[in-house]
């Protein structure tokens, strides 16, 4: 599977900029949209949602991308198999007890095992 590098960059960097006490991978994203997980941020970001490249949240703030919605929409936009994008996303995938920034240092270094593996 060819893996979208760009796009797992671009989640990296938006999580690096997110504060920590924004973060909550239980939620696609909060009724206000400042609290959401690393998928709920990339939709509410322009370089996602527009340009063509269409990962949104649709009105019951579940992701979309062509025609796919939930999980199937993460792993189809990233090109994902299942079990990385869980890996990478799912809160059900980190320790409960990872808060604050310690879990976004989590991520990132996830995001950035990733990244760097496809590279070799």
């Amino acid at each position: 599977m060819n893996i979208n590098i760009e796009a797992l960059r671009r989640a990296r960097d938006i999580v690096k900029a997110t504060p920590a006490e924004n973060i909550d991978l239980a939620l696609w994203r909060s009724s206000c949209g400042t609290v959401a997980c690393v998928i709920g941020h990339c939709a509410m970001d322009g370089w996602f949602n527009n340009k063509g490249k269409g990962l949104t949240l649709d009105e019951d703030l579940v992701p979309k991308y062509k025609g796919l919605y939930v999980w199937n929409a993460v792993e189809g936009f990233f090109r994902l198999d299942s079990a990385t994008a869980l890996r990478l996303f799912s809160y059900g995938y980190y320790p409960e007890n990872l808060k604050g920034e310690s879990l976004k240092n989590e991520i990132i270094r996830r995001l950035e095992e990733v990244i760097n593996a496809s590279k070799s």
